[in-house]
């Protein structure tokens, strides 16, 4: 495809693709950081997507034996579950009981 091998391909697919979401996560980290509340931040989705990774890890390691997609997979991974505990940490009803 493009000319490139089918690895080279992959390679690259799995650069860009990774380089696009991780402004996402860094954005919601960010955000959650910065005031202290996880308000309006979905705890099933980045749940979901915490459990996708688990996956992803699964399937990288067992499937492809591809280093770099298993390391991707447990840094997108890791910042999501990140961002899960940071939600439990800020939720707006955790706040009220500490007062």
């Amino acid at each position: 495809m493009l000319g490139l091998e089918p690895d080279v391909f992959s390679a690259i697919l799995l650069f860009v693709t990774s380089c696009m979401s991780m402004p996402a996560y860094i954005s919601q980290l960010y955000t959650i950081l910065k005031t202290k509340s996880s308000a309006g931040v979905s705890l099933a989705s980045w749940s979901i997507w915490t459990f996708e990774y688990i996956l992803w890890i699964l399937y990288s390691f067992i499937y492809t034996k591809d280093i770099y997609f298993v390391a991707v997979s447990m840094i997108e991974f890791s910042l999501c579950f990140f961002i899960c505990s940071l939600i439990i940490k800020y939720k707006p009803e955790n706040k009220k009981s500490i007062k």
